[in-house]
């Protein structure tokens, strides 16, 4: 049992759910696991029959020095490499993610035009107090996240680590940056979901995304009493119905 994670008894590891030959590909989000997407990807491999893969990125899922030391280009390179495992075994493609997953997946349409459609959860476009991460990361090793509670009736739980190491989030700054200058380039069909109540990220980073995609067809869905997790919030019956349905 990893004692570094939060909620360690579940599996993080990456996960692939053989099926037709139509792929998608799905990342979790910064300090998270797996276990992020592992409901979505269930839910699209049970209702469409489709082949998803969840890679865990690096950094995660081991402990948070590791991912300290972990640079933004080792995401980039990580998500790239899924890409073509995927490519491998399938012959059209879809992509989906979750707050820094996000920004991967929108990386990747950004550069592979053959992608379809794109799913898109709360991406971690602009971050409050980054200035301070900058700052203070040079004098401390990390922060750590508000109180994390139990799974709730009606959620489904979370796993990943309890701080957030400073190094790593300047390298998401990092990102961010590249993510954003790339933005015109998407024109794929696009389903950006967003929690109103997310204390994590600005939720003006749902609005960025919209506004600056060159999709003819984008769709903002803001979700009033959800939080960053939309994924595993408590309308996330609602948000995978409206995922599947968008990718059909």
């Amino acid at each position: 049992m990893n004692e570094n994670l939060f909620n360690p008894q579940y599996e993080s590891a990456t996960f692939l759910l053989e099926g037709t030959s139509t792929g998608i590909l799905l990342f979790h989000g910064f300090t998270a696991t797996t276990l992020e997407v592992r409901g979505l990807a269930e839910e699209i491999h049970s209702r469409l029959g489709w082949t998803v893969l969840a890679p865990l990125l690096p950094g995660h899922g081991t402990s948070p020095r590791d991912l300290a030391k972990t640079r933004h280009t080792e995401w980039i390179d990580s998500a790239e490499n899924a890409f073509d495992t995927l490519k491998s075994r399938t012959t059209r493609w879809f992509i989906g993610g979750e707050s820094m997953g996000g920004l991967l997946a929108l990386y990747l349409a950004a550069r592979h035009p053959e992608i379809e459609k794109l799913l898109i959860y709360a991406p971690a476009l602009k971050i409050p107090g980054l200035f301070w991460a900058k700052l203070f990361s040079h004098f401390i090793f990390g922060v750590p996240k508000r109180r994390l509670e139990p799974t709730r009736e009606g959620y489904l739980p979370w796993q990943g680590y309890g701080i957030n190491p400073l190094n790593a989030v300047v390298e998401l700054g990092l990102l961010q940056n590249v993510v954003m200058d790339i933005l015109p380039k998407i024109s794929q069909p696009i389903i950006i979901f967003q929690g109103n109540q997310d204390e994590t990220i600005d939720p003006q980073s749902a609005i960025l995304v919209y506004n600056a995609v060159s999709s003819r067809e984008k769709h903002l869905v803001e979700l009033e009493d959800c939080g960053h997790c939309v994924l595993l919030d408590k309308r996330y019956r609602e948000v995978y119905t409206q995922s599947v349905e968008f990718l059909v």
